[in-house]
């Protein structure tokens, strides 16, 4: 294409900048323009359909970029399949945000609620900010526990207050750091996504689960850690998430792994996600006291549970240091 100079008294700062290797088979309908000494010379214009060959002679020639005006912001949104950004769909965003930044904010207030030593304290709440800011800017994260909160009320209140007895028995019992204690208690917020993938009706049944629907039931770790694939976790968070139904005497799911093979964090959530299970209301069941799980724990459930978070949770609760979080 020959280039002729272009008619705008712009300098090419004014301009937004395309990578042209974006472009390779696509159809442009809008001018673009070269970097000539600072300058927009036009190079395209009208309908263009760009070749590989051609983006290959332009990046060889040291024009690995073009330059469109403004105004056409929208039509290469579309060109290259990138979402828009509408006041209606900005304010769709701030509001499943705001959803998910209230349930950290309350497993932060409850930590700050309960007693604990002032520094174990201080790295819990350190820990849980961290995560509220490792959530809130991640879409798909947001998008996840949004989503969560319409399909299963319980999970997405279930994984606040998991993460929120997360927090403070590994602050208890565990050597962490403000970032390792940050992926744990992001790994019990976001360790039940995978209900998503989980019929509604299964997840409310009143009634014994029969065979089908209980396999898949079992099948929603792995479904979570699938949908968090792009996402950049850490391998305890996502340890936490694929594991946190396993048991120590190897009878759990979806692998069926003994206690020497489960990590430390893995054990924390298993033991918080059954003890919230039984002190919060159930479509099948009511709540029970702290002491009465705690109790139910050391009866039946001990020989598969992890005893130090079991004695970490004792101490709290006989100690009149916590209450079932809100």
């Amino acid at each position: 294409m020959t280039m002729k100079p272009s008619e705008m008294n712009e300098n090419i700062d004014n301009l937004c900048p395309l990578d042209v290797t974006e472009l390779n088979g696509l159809i442009t309908d809008f001018a673009l323009y070269l970097d000539i000494a600072g300058k927009p010379v036009l190079y395209a214009d009208g309908s263009y359909q760009w070749s590989l060959d051609e983006i290959e002679r332009l990046n060889h020639d040291g024009f690995s970029v073009l330059f469109y005006e403004k105004a056409n912001n929208q039509k290469v949104s579309v060109l290259l399949g990138v979402p828009d950004s509408t006041p209606e769909k900005d304010s769709e965003v701030n509001h499943k945000q705001e959803r998910v930044a209230q349930l950290i904010t309350a497993c932060l207030e409850w930590i700050r609620s309960i007693h604990l030593d002032q520094e174990q304290k201080t790295l819990a709440e350190e820990a849980c900010v961290q995560v509220l800011e490792t959530i809130s800017e991640n879409a798909t994260l947001v998008e996840h526990m949004h989503a969560l909160s319409e399909h299963d009320y319980y999970s997405f209140y279930h994984s606040m207050r998991t993460a929120a007895y997360g927090a403070v028995i590994a602050v208890k019992i565990g050597s962490y750091d403000a970032r390792a204690l940050h992926d744990i208690i992001l790994g019990c917020v976001i360790h039940d996504v995978g209900h998503l993938k989980v019929s509604k009706d299964i997840l409310e049944k009143r009634e014994r689960l029969n065979e089908k629907e209980w396999f898949e039931i079992k099948q929603h770790p792995l479904h979570g850690i699938a949908m968090l694939d792009d996402v950049p976790l850490s391998n305890v968070t996502k340890e936490m998430i694929l594991h946190h139904h396993e048991r120590e005497d190897g009878h759990g799911y979806p692998h069926g792994i003994k206690g020497h093979e489960l990590t430390q964090e893995v054990k924390i959530i298993a033991f918080c996600d059954i003890f919230d299970a039984l002190t919060s209301p159930r479509p099948y069941q009511k709540p029970v006291a702290l002491e009465e799980a705690l109790g139910f724990i050391e009866e039946n459930a001990l020989e598969y549970l992890d005893r130090r978070s079991f004695e970490a949770m004792k101490e709290l609760i006989m100690n009149h240091s916590i209450k079932v979080p809100a």
